[in-house]
């Protein structure tokens, strides 16, 4: 039996897959889901890494989906978050040729979140003057609630073998997962309905 996925399981679900993507494209550090800071814009999901960030929008609807394109930081290529920009959406709401302006496509299944077309990089120094605010509002908080100097200690050396061993053994995970993803794409392909 499919279970009905509303905006809320696919933030989830898109919130611990940026998490799980150990030594993946898609790997982030820190990921944080619809929060609220100074910057204009309220991603579903970001996440971020030591070099790179990823913003991905859920959608459930096409409607949800074709009223994304009026958001104010759409109409700029160099407006809104992340290096690369994604929509998750069930295989039935949108397809490659509906997304445009740089933007990438992920399809949700029951088990695995998919890449089908593939986000733009967007480097521009406003992306990185939006994303800093994020940065400064996460470390501001941990500051007001005292947790700034506990971070500043060096991570133990197990910690940093526990890192170590977890990447060695996602990596092949991760191909693994990629050429599973290839045909689960080839057979959505195959049984996904026309969208008129």
């Amino acid at each position: 039996m499919t279970q009905i996925l509303t905006h809320n399981n696919l933030v989830q679900r898109a919130t611990k897959w940026l998490k799980k993507a150990h030594g993946g494209k898609f790997a982030c550090g820190v990921v944080l889901s619809e929060y609220r800071c100074y910057s204009p814009e309220i991603p579903d999901v970001i996440g971020f890494n030591n070099h790179r960030s990823i913003v991905i929008e859920c959608k459930v609807s096409r409607s949800d989906f074709k009223a994304d394109k009026y958001k104010s930081h759409r109409h700029h290529i160099n407006g809104g978050l992340g290096n690369y920009r994604y929509f998750l959406t069930l295989p039935n709401v949108a397809c490659a040729e509906d997304v445009n302006n740089g933007w990438g496509l992920l399809y949700i299944t029951d088990k695995k979140i998919i890449e089908v077309k593939e986000s733009e990089y967007f480097a521009s120094d406003s992306v990185k003057a939006r994303e800093w605010s994020i940065l400064y509002s996460i470390v501001r908080r941990l500051n007001l609630r005292g947790c700034l100097a506990d971070i500043q200690k060096p991570l133990e050396d197990s910690q940093f073998t526990n890192i170590n061993e977890a990447y060695k053994a996602d990596k092949q995970k991760v191909i693994s997962m990629r050429r599973e993803e290839k045909e689960i794409y080839t057979g959505l392909l195959k049984d996904r309905p026309i969208i008129v």
